[in-house]
C-alpha cells in the first residue's frame, strides 16, 4: 500500500486538534505546522505520533505549501484542524492507497456543521474541495486566503464526506471573520482593487438572497438564518475594510 502523509496547519487549536489527529491515526506520517500557538496545541500534537514544526504564518496558501515540503510519503492528505476523517472516508482513502491508481488527486465533499447543527442547504451542501493528491502532482495556490490545491493530472471524487466543524460558537465565528476579512482586504488592496458602493450594497444582499432563498437556507431553521445573515455581514466587512485601506492610502502623503 502506498504511504500517506497528512499535513495540518494550526494556531491555537488545542480543542479541535485531538479529534482531527485521532481520525487519521492510521496514516504513515502526520505533519503539523504551527504558527505560534499560545495554548496547548503543540503539546497536543507532540503527544501523538506527529512531526511538529514552528513557522510564522505566511498566509494560508504559502503556509500549506510549506507544510507540503515537509511531507515524505507518495500521497498527501491536507486537513484543517476542525475537520474529521470518518471511518468510511478513511477506508475509502486506504483502498485508493492499496490500488495506487493513476489519478493525480481527489476532491471530497465537506459535511459542514454550524454551531453543532448540520447544514444541508444554503450552498454549504455542495462544498467540494481537493484534499487528497499525489505528492509532486499537487501544490497550493499562493493565495493568502481561500487557497486551492492545484493538480497536474486527472482529479477524481471521493464518495464519503469529510466532516467539518468550522464554527462551534459565535465568538469563534467573529474571530475567524476578523482574520479572514482583514487578510482579504489587504490582499485585494495589494492587487490594486478598490471598494465601490455597489459592491458594498448589492453583493452582500445578493449573498443573502442566494443562501437563504435560492439555495433554500431557510429549511435549516434558525441556524440557516443566522448563517445567511453572518455570511452577508462577512462579505460587507470585506469590502468595508478594503474601503478603509483605500481611504487611508489616499491620506498618506507620497514620499518625495
Amino acid at each position: 500500500m502506498a504511504g500517506l502523509s497528512v499535513i495540518i496547519i494550526t494556531r491555537n487549536e488545542e480543542d479541535n486538534l485531538p479529534d482531527c489527529l485521532e481520525s487519521v491515526s492510521w496514516a504513515d506520517e502526520i505533519v503539523v505546522v504551527d504558527s505560534g500557538s499560545t495554548d496547548r496545541t503543540r503539546e497536543v500534537a507532540e503527544a501523538r505520533r506527529t512531526k511538529v514544526v514552528r513557522q510564522d504564518f505566511l498566509g494560508f496558501g504559502p503556509q500549506k505549501a510549506y507544510a507540503l515540503t515537509l511531507a515524505t510519503q507518495p500521497w498527501v492528505l491536507s486537513l484543517d484542524a476542525d475537520e474529521r476523517v470518518s471511518g468510511e472516508l478513511g477506508e475509502e482513502i486506504r483502498e485508493i492507497l492499496r490500488n495506487n491508481p493513476e489519478t493525480a488527486g481527489y476532491s471530497v465533499r465537506r459535511q459542514n456543521y454550524f454551531l453543532g447543527n448540520l447544514i444541508r442547504h444554503g450552498g454549504w451542501q455542495r462544498d467540494w474541495v481537493v484534499r487528497l493528491f499525489r505528492r509532486g502532482q499537487g501544490n497550493f495556490s499562493p493565495d493568502p486566503i481561500h487557497e486551492k490545491v492545484i493538480i497536474t493530472g486527472k482529479v477524481g471524487r471521493l464518495n464519503h464526506p469529510l466532516v467539518h466543524f468550522p464554527y462551534l460558537s459565535l465568538d469563534e465565528y467573529f474571530h475567524t471573520c476578523d482574520l479572514y476579512t482583514g487578510l482579504s482586504a489587504r490582499w485585494l488592496a495589494e492587487q490594486g482593487k478598490t471598494a465601490r458602493w455597489p459592491q458594498m450594497v448589492f453583493r452582500p444582499l445578493g449573498k443573502f438572497l442566494r443562501m437563504y432563498v435560492i439555495e433554500l437556507g431557510f429549511l435549516d431553521g434558525y441556524p440557516g438564518l443566522v448563517l445567511a445573515v453572518l455570511s452577508t455581514f462577512h462579505l460587507f466587512a470585506r469590502y468595508a475594510r478594503l474601503w478603509e485601506k483605500n481611504e487611508l492610502a489616499k491620506k498618506i502623503p507620497e514620499k518625495e
